[in-house]
């Protein structure tokens, strides 16, 4: 498995998309409070709309990506590829926006939002490709990749 190129590239992948997601999640209510200095009651309010935005992007890439692999518009490969991009570039370019913006507050919570939104077609690309490949290398690969969780990781370990 370590000589594989496809699980070094998910894992890296996945990496960058996961600590993306997660340092955004810790700290986009501070950054909204201290930077932009919204008030509590705002802050959670806005601090939400981008994790609306992520869980029905989420859906709505799912939904996208089956329709292209069922009317057949795409293959396997390409569908995983564009999503994968999409979802990765397109964030990138709005959060690399954001500090040019200034204190224009409506205009950060929508890159934000957009960002997060966007993200999620990595569900439909990078997160779904430990199933392609899993059969060719060990069946728990997915689990591994993506860190599992406490107990059913430590399992195979016992």
């Amino acid at each position: 498995m370590a000589k594989s190129l496809p699980l070094w590239a998910i894992t890296v992948a996945c990496f960058c998309t996961d600590w993306m997601f997660y340092m955004l999640l810790t700290s986009m209510p501070t950054f909204l409070s201290n930077v932009l200095h919204f008030d509590l009651r705002e802050n959670g309010l806005l601090s939400s709309l981008p994790y609306v935005g992520n869980g029905l992007g989420h859906i709505l890439a799912g939904l996208l990506a089956d329709f292209l692999l069922a009317r057949r518009v795409l293959g396997t490969a390409a569908v995983r590829k564009l999503f994968s991009a999409l979802g990765m570039l397109l964030p990138a370019a709005f959060l690399l926006a954001v500090p040019y913006i200034g204190c224009s507050s409506t205009v950060v919570v929508v890159l934000l939002t957009l960002a997060l939104t966007i993200i999620s077609t990595t569900g439909a690309g990078i997160n779904i490709n430990h199933m392609d490949i899993a059969p060719r290398e060990d069946p728990s690969v997915a689990h591994h990749v993506k860190g599992g969780n406490g107990s059913t990781y430590s399992f195979p370990f016992l």
